[in-house]
């Protein structure tokens, strides 16, 4: 599955210590991690990120999530 940097960023900063977890355990901590919607630019940005974040993990087969999360910490630099 094909990243973007801010998408790697988010999956590592929400992740970078955690040595194991479940796929619907990922998608809930996406989840909880979206603002609260207050109509400002920064949330509504942060909202759409995680989004189609949250879609791209939630159409994943087992064996590509344990591949996605074997790539973090992604190199974004």
């Amino acid at each position: 599955m094909k990243l973007t940097t801010n998408e790697k960023r988010v999956l590592n900063t929400l992740f970078k210590d955690v040595k194991g977890t479940t796929r619907n355990t990922m998608l809930i901590a996406l989840y909880a991690a979206k603002p609260t919607d207050d109509e400002s630019p920064d949330a509504q940005s942060m909202i759409t990120l995680l989004n189609g974040l949250i879609v791209k993990l939630a159409e994943l087969e087992q064996p590509e999530m344990e591949v996605l999360f074997a790539g973090i910490p992604y190199d974004v630099d």
